[in-house]
């Protein structure tokens, strides 16, 4: 198709569901379902004024769109014309933290927006809004698009460390993708021999670990109010995000007994403390009241309630988002027993799968697979659609022949629609995480 019939247009000013697309499409393959739709870039609150197009095209329905233009002046060609039934790929955004970055595969709001582009497609990839959002009910089925994103802390001792914190609702769940770090760890709950050696005292554990912490914030106000005015020198906001390099920098012009007394009072404070060790693929799922800290190198996967609600009982760097710490709120909640990893619900289980769930909230779920070597895997059609997050090995799938790849470490959004099965073509047994919406 090279350009647009004007006798084969229906308008519509809201595209109906897919099936009923399809069987217009099908009963005149030449025609043309054109909508408009006005979409938000949340970078800067403009909008886009969108034509969105359908046609049939190879036994499938394609999807299209041009910006700012009158709907006839338009070009179906292979760059810009995208099938319902394939799997999109997504580009992450990076979002830098004190304590590394924030990967968003799917992320779309001001700070920073992901990028997508269908598998087989030659062009750029585009800000994902243009397909979520302009195809929103044909793509997504009037469900949201779930946030996928990684925390990926510094291969740093300390500065890669994540806030300790609490929450009270928030429930999280973190899936470990990469270990950087020699003793990859997550600080999480109190640590057994220290339960042991309190026995029951639940009020002298609570008093000492708080003056733990509080003598090592006096230390940590003193060299944030360093750090301060050497920000002021060098003209850097007061709460920007620092380089690493920068840190360690000014940590090493500190004076000797200043670092030595920091030193000393934070692994006091953190000797409280339980190290849960960690490996590829492992499923660390956080109770509610329970303080934890992502350490250095330990890249994960989070996923997380949408609760926005944390309780900062200590950080080994300058907080940047609020100023005072809520160690004596969050000792007054926190959970004191040791925290117990649990395993996780196998959803289903052959000699050649395993499915297990890692998370079941009100509004998406996810489980992790392990595909056993020269097997396939088949996705269920009972969902809105699906988002895939490959762990330890490049996954494949079968389309006209064509072998396509989905490379370890990348997201991939699965339509309702997907006609094809994912094949695993490595000798060992592949991970990878599924996360789809409630219905």
């Amino acid at each position: 198709m090279s350009s647009l019939d004007l006798k084969s247009l229906y308008f519509f000013e809201t595209f109906p569901e897919l099936s009923k697309c399809l069987a217009i499409l099908k009963s005149n393959p030449k025609a043309v379902l054109v909508s408009k739709k006005n979409i938000l870039d949340p970078r800067n609150n403009e909008t886009k004024n969108l034509n969105l197009y359908l046609f049939f095209k190879n036994n499938e329905v394609h999807y299209s769109w041009n910006e700012n233009s009158n709907f006839e002046d338009f070009n179906f060609s292979e760059k810009n014309s995208f099938s319902m039934h394939d799997p999109i790929s997504f580009q992450p955004v990076f979002i830098p933290k004190p304590w590394g970055q924030e990967i968003w595969f799917t992320g779309c709001e001001k700070r920073g927006v992901s990028l997508a582009l269908p598998y087989k497609n030659s062009s750029e990839a585009v800000p994902l809004f243009y397909f979520f959002d302009a195809f929103q009910s044909l793509l997504l089925k009037n469900y949201p698009l779930v946030l996928v994103k990684i925390l990926d802390p510094l291969d740093v001792e300390v500065y890669g460390d994540l806030y300790f914190e609490m929450h009270e609702q928030k429930n999280e769940v973190y899936i470990v993708t990469q270990t950087k770090s020699p003793n990859p760890s997550i600080r999480i709950g109190i640590h057994p021999e220290i339960s042991l050696q309190y026995e029951n005292n639940k009020e002298t554990l609570q008093k000492d670990i708080l003056e733990s912490i509080e003598n090592y914030e006096i230390v940590r106000r003193k060299i944030d109010a360093i750090f301060d005015e050497k920000r002021i020198e060098n003209k850097i906001p007061l709460n920007d995000p620092i380089s690493n390099e920068l840190l360690q920098w000014w940590s090493s012009e500190l004076p000797v007994d200043l670092r030595n007394e920091e030193i000393q009072k934070r692994k006091h404070m953190e000797s409280f403390t339980y190290y849960l060790p960690l490996n590829v693929s492992d499923v660390v799922q956080v109770p509610t009241f329970t303080p934890h800290a992502l350490q250095h190198g330990v890249q994960v996967v989070e996923f997380q309630t949408p609760t926005y609600e944390r309780a900062i009982l200590s950080f080994a760097q300058k907080v940047l988002t609020q100023k005072e710490w809520n160690t004596k709120e969050a000792l007054q909640k926190m959970r004191f027993d040791p925290f117990q990893q649990k395993k996780l619900e196998i959803k289903f289980q052959n000699d050649f799968v395993l499915e297990e769930w890692i998370c079941q909230f009100s509004d998406f779920c996810a489980y992790r697979v392990t595909l056993s070597s020269q097997q396939n895997y088949f996705f269920s059609k009972e969902n809105p659609y699906h988002l895939i997050y490959t762990l330890n090995k490049d996954l494949h799938f079968l389309k006209n022949s064509l072998e396509v790849p989905m490379k370890s470490q990348e997201c991939f959004f699965i339509p309702k629609e997907f006609q094809h099965f994912l094949v695993n073509n490595s000798s060992e047994a592949c991970v990878f995480l599924v996360i789809f919406p409630k219905n």
